[in-house]
């Protein structure tokens, strides 16, 4: 019986789905012997792959984005697909990599990323004369920039704020521009200088004037 040849069928390659079985059967084409428990049910567990992770420094680009993932140690291409991609510039975000290939499952298939604040240059345009008023005086403030992303715009209080010096009295007055924490741009304080120019003083009536000859 050592000597006696077997031949198992029912092999199969992939791994099982939904928790099916697979059967193997034993058989011998010597007939000198009768086999019993000829059969039996088994199963192919999807093989452990580690997903690794690539492009994981990101800067805000007005684009859906996230780190890019791959599989180790598979015979040929394992299809993963990135879910979790994010448009906005922030932390915290979780990418989650997935593939519909059952013969395989994956570890290290989750990763937290952040993306950054596109850096940018931005300048004060001129800003007119301004008119003395006896209050402080906040002027009309336009930037200047090159580098924002197609269709973007700046927008005060949410991508930057305004301050304002020595605004209220006649003379130079300067206005700063700050960036704020959040947005998806960040760039240097920019500042400008304007003027504060006097009032133009009211016409003066002279009253009860009327009536005198003057001689000389």
């Amino acid at each position: 019986a050592a000597d006696l040849a077997i031949t198992v069928d029912g092999g199969e390659t992939n791994a099982h789905v939904g928790g099916t079985t697979y059967t193997a059967t034993a058989s011998t084409a010597n007939t000198n012997y009768a086999l019993t428990n000829t059969s039996t049910e088994y199963t192919i567990a999807p093989k452990s792959v580690a997903v690794t992770w690539s492009n994981t420094e990101l800067t805000y680009n007005g684009e859906a984005q996230a780190p890019a993932a791959a599989a180790e140690g598979v015979n040929g291409a394992l299809v993963l697909t990135v879910g979790g991609k994010t448009v906005n510039a922030g932390k915290d975000y979780t990418a989650t990599a997935s593939t519909t290939d059952t013969n395989y499952s994956l570890t290290n298939d989750t990763l937290v990323f952040s993306i950054a604040a596109k850096t940018i240059t931005v300048t004060v345009d001129a800003i007119a004369d301004q008119t003395f008023t006896g209050a402080a005086i906040l002027p009309t403030v336009t930037l200047s920039t090159n580098d924002l992303v197609a269709g973007d715009t700046l927008r005060k209080d949410t991508d930057y704020t305004v301050s304002c010096a020595n605004n209220e009295n006649v003379g130079t007055a300067s206005v700063t521009v700050v960036s704020k924490e959040g947005g998806n741009y960040t760039f240097a304080d920019a500042s400008a200088s304007f003027a504060i120019v006097p009032a133009a003083a009211p016409a003066l009536a002279v009253q009860g004037a009327t009536g005198y000859k003057y001689t000389v």
